[in-house]
């Protein structure tokens, strides 16, 4: 069988889809980015792409089967993380949602691809060029569909997307649910073929083991960030998931104070992909007090290792970090109480690690690693990777 990745956001959907990939030598996989250029979500992908070369996933974007593969170089740009004028950027990346439309793009891909299987980024169907045509072609062609989820969990009990197609183009899709305590609205869940509660793959034990055995980065801190705002920020201040000012400072206090009692050979910040890189290398680089401090905007898979410290506010990326054993600790700020005010389960969820606490009593604790596991697994159920 050919089986297609296509991701429209980029990093989530690879996370989701590589553990199951590792485990399939059967059939035929290709990561499909909805861009003329793969670089522009993912403008750091180095150590992700080893991976799919060792799994032999090919790496396809929208230009791959085109003529515009000649001028490609000019779609790659991430405003996010280059300091190319905004107007240049803006323009390039609205030629290309053009080009995509008119050129019918996508399908036109997946038309070179042949797929059987299609693994689609769940994303709000605004953003996405010629959705439902998408879902035409796919119902046309007999082609099976899984929705995938964008994280382990979402951030309220009915916090799901609604496809806002009609029921007859669904019958041949299933939806990917991953958290136990997730509850769709029955309008949604009738939908679809059938909804499959698979937990995350990324907590899979084997596919831990081998990220935990593979990985090049080791005896390092891991700071996991949320989107912050910083001075005239962009964010809209209302969001759940941004985070103020001094919650920003709280977490470099929480790593200062790490750092003072252990040896890490490095301090790793991954950002969330919101955030802007001149943003990082102001307000948060300049503050850590360690000689040896980076930017990792690979996935946080490259990064997993017990060797390893974890730290974040809120960030469901840091539960893959539990799930391997890890030394995980989490910053109790004020973030807490706009996240986790609508759905209790989730304040049950991270308040009850081990590692949870204010910054300034970080360095007084002990992580239990073994029973922040065992917390986390009461949420989720064993990942099925035989789905398919």
């Amino acid at each position: 069988m050919n089986i297609v990745i296509i991701t429209f956001s980029g990093i989530p959907t690879v996370d989701y889809c590589l553990p199951l990939v590792s485990k399939d030598e059967d059939n035929k996989y290709f990561l499909v980015t909805n861009s003329l250029n793969y670089k522009k979500l993912f403008p750091d992908f180095d150590d992700t792409k080893k991976l799919m070369d060792q799994f032999k996933v090919a790496n396809i974007d929208l230009s791959s089967f085109s003529i515009l593969r000649i001028i490609k170089y000019f779609f790659k740009f991430n405003f996010r993380n280059y300091r190319t004028n905004n107007y240049l950027v803006k323009f390039t990346n609205k030629l290309e949602r053009v080009l995509v439309k008119k050129l019918n793009l996508t399908i036109k891909t997946l038309k070179k691809i042949n797929p059987d299987v299609v693994f689609f980024d769940h994303r709000d169907p605004t953003t996405i060029e010629n959705y439902e045509k998408l879902f035409e072609y796919f119902k046309k062609n007999n082609i099976e569909v899984y929705l995938t989820p964008h994280a382990p969990h979402y951030l309220e009990e009915n916090e799901h997307l609604p496809t806002k197609l009609n029921k007859h183009l669904l019958s041949n899709v299933k939806y990917l649910e991953a958290f136990k305590f997730s509850k769709l609205d029955k309008d949604d869940k009738n939908l679809y073929e059938e909804t499959l509660l698979n937990s995350y793959p990324g907590f899979d034990k084997s596919w831990l083991k081998f990220l935990d055995s593979s990985t090049q980065y080791t005896d390092s801190l891991v700071v996991l960030l949320r989107p912050f705002h910083a001075k005239n920020s962009k964010w809209d201040k209302a969001e759940k998931v941004v985070m103020e000012d001094h919650e920003l400072d709280e977490i470099i206090k929480g790593v200062n104070n790490l750092i003072k009692r252990n040896k890490y050979n490095s301090i790793i910040i991954k950002p969330h992909p919101k955030n802007f890189k001149k943003d990082l290398t102001s307000h948060v680089l300049p503050f850590i007090e360690h000689k040896n401090v980076t930017i990792y905007r690979d996935s946080i898979y490259n990064l997993i290792s017990k060797k390893n410290q974890f730290i974040s506010t809120y960030s469901t990326t840091l539960l893959v970090a539990i799930a391997n054993e890890s030394p995980t600790y989490i910053i109790n700020s004020q973030i807490f109480n706009k996240v986790f005010k609508d759905w209790d389960v989730l304040s049950d969820l991270y308040s009850n690690f081990s590692g949870f606490s204010y910054s300034k009593d970080l360095d007084q604790l002990t992580v239990d690693v073994k029973s922040d596991k065992d917390h986390l697994y009461t949420f989720f159920n064993e990942t099925n990777s035989k789905f398919i």
